[in-house]
This record gives C-alpha cells, sequence and structure tokens, in this order.
C-alpha cells in the first residue's frame, strides 16, 4: 500500500515529514532522505499497531490540488465571498498590511 508523504523544511534546516492518512504519524529529520527514512519506519509501526488491533487498515483517499490564482481580480474574489473563515480573514489581514510596501527580495 501506497501513502502520500508530505515533507516541510524548517527553518533550522531539518525536515517534518507528515503522513496525512495515518494520523498522528510524524518525524523528522535532518536532511530530506533521513526524514524520509524516519516517516517510513514509524508508518511501518503505525500500520503494525493497527493490524495489531485489528482494525482496518488505512486507506488513502485520492488527492486533489489545487494551484491558488494570486491576481487582484482572485483576492478580490477572496475577500468577497460569503464563507469567511480564519484563514481568508488571516489571508485579508496580510493582503492589506502588505498592499503599501515595497517587493522584498532576499539573497539567494
Amino acid at each position: 500500500m501506497r501513502y502520500t508523504v508530505i515533507l516541510q523544511r524548517e527553518s533550522d534546516g531539518g525536515y517534518v515529514a507528515v503522513v496525512p492518512s495515518l494520523p498522528g504519524c510524524v518525524s523528522q529529520g535532518d536532511t530530506r532522505e533521513e526524514a524520509l527514512k524516519n516517516i517510513e519506519e514509524a508508518a511501518e509501526l503505525y500500520i503494525e499497531d493497527v493490524q495489531a488491533a485489528g482494525d482496518p487498515l488505512p486507506i488513502e483517499d485520492q488527492r486533489e490540488f489545487i494551484e491558488p490564482n494570486t491576481s487582484t481580480r482572485r483576492l478580490s474574489f477572496l475577500r468577497t465571498s460569503p464563507v469567511r473563515n480564519s484563514f481568508v480573514s488571516s489571508r485579508e489581514s496580510v493582503l492589506s498590511s502588505t498592499s503599501t510596501r515595497q517587493p522584498h527580495h532576499s539573497a539567494p
């Protein structure tokens, strides 16, 4: 069985790995390779525990992906959407506070 792994780079240079279909299955590593090795071991242990308990193995739902459009027209839609949640509100706050700032370019 195959599971999706999400790797996120941490500010300290390490990586956190998560298997969303296995709730609580999280690991880390100093490199991508180490994080992947560690999350594979964590997933194996997770699945062993599920089987030992006689529970059904989690099956990964089909994944969908989005590519948010960051054009002004799209952002205007987000601000006027009748569905309000903390993400949209937070995004609005960020947009409002950064709309008059000059773009920041980080050094390579």
